[in-house]
């Protein structure tokens, strides 16, 4: 960190909580409905990354305004985007706010997948974490985009669901750290936790009328983004799939995950209050169980990713390698 640069109360990798300086010099005490506290052990208590500081300027910043941890490294990089309440905010509105992009295409969206495909490999051939931070970055533009331009165009198909968003540089970090041992990864260059699944949507929810926008207000209300999850163990599937339904899908799979833990049951409370609306509307009880929920982070894979309906299941089973959290 530049010293010089007048930036205090700056949470992780520092001595200090990320506070609140902003809520401290101008009277701001909640933030998406939830009392903006200091304490880290407190339930309630919101990171804000770096303090509220403009790493360039060292000038306070709105409580809204998200600063990276990297961002506070790197002040060359820092670029200000609006932290969301939740997850639920749509992919346009995220691609909006983090790219600056307001009309997506999907051809655009190909192009930086190629790029991020490109300098992935480039920044493993010569070790170069610029090309590999670069890399990251193109692709989850890409794939932030693709969503957002099919959100524009029609209701896709499994193209609903709900899902914990996380900070990515961490698993960045991951994946590069597995994909030195495999050289075949490639990643989605972002990090979440689905809590329902675009299948139990499609499938079984919203043919019984329950709405997205109800599991969005539901998720909201318990302060999604808030939840609380353990790293268990990294998760590793490579084999074939045990009834492959299409030739594209025969021969060997490799995929790693995070595997972690809902420890305070807070996102299984949000699947059960689904289950309860589901319930109301007539649905059939059998059809959604609230705990045939198994949480993970997808870290990367070589040809694309696995789920439940291809007969991979990613809890303690999924165990490959512990991890061991370094500060």
């Amino acid at each position: 960190m530049n010293s010089t640069k007048p930036i205090s109360g700056t949470g992780t990798g520092t001595p200090y909580p990320a506070a609140s300086d902003v809520a401290k010099e101008t009277g701001i005490t909640s933030f998406g409905g939830v009392e903006v506290v200091d304490n880290a052990a407190n339930p309630n208590y919101i990171g804000h990354g770096v303090g509220h500081r403009d790493p360039k300027t060292g000038a306070p910043v709105d409580a809204h305004i998200h600063i990276p941890t990297r961002g506070e490294l790197h002040p060359e990089e820092f670029a200000a985007t609006q932290m969301l309440e939740a997850d639920v905010a749509s992919n346009k509105e995220i691609l909006q706010s983090e790219f600056n992009i307001s009309n997506p295409g999907k051809y655009h969206a190909g192009w930086y997948k190629a790029k991020s495909i490109f300098n992935g490999v480039i920044g493993r051939m010569v070790s170069s974490q610029r090309h590999l931070d670069k890399a990251a970055k193109q692709g989850r533009l890409a794939a932030l985009e693709l969503s957002a331009y099919q959100e524009d165009n029609g209701d896709t198909p499994f193209g609903s669901y709900l899902q914990q968003t996380l900070d990515y540089a961490p698993f960045s970090d991951l994946f590069e750290s597995i994909n030195a041992t495999t050289g075949t990864l490639q990643t989605r260059g972002e990090a979440h936790v689905t809590v329902v699944t675009p299948p139990e949507f499609d499938r079984v929810l919203k043919p019984a009328g329950v709405t997205i926008e109800e599991i969005d207000d539901i998720a909201k209300q318990a302060n999604i983004q808030l939840s609380r999850l353990t790293p268990v163990c990294v998760g590793r599937f490579k084999g074939s799939l045990p009834n492959p339904k299409v030739d594209a899908d025969k021969g060997t799979f490799l995929l790693y995950s995070l595997v972690v833990a809902d420890e305070f049951g807070e996102l299984l409370a949000i699947r059960k209050r689904v289950f309860e609306l589901y319930r109301q509307r007539g649905g059939e009880g059998a059809l959604f169980q609230p705990e045939s929920f198994w949480p993970h982070v997808t870290i990367g894979f070589d040809r694309r990713d696995l789920f439940v309906e291809d007969g991979v299941y990613k809890g303690i089973n999924f165990c490959y390698a512990h991890i061991h959290l370094v500060d």
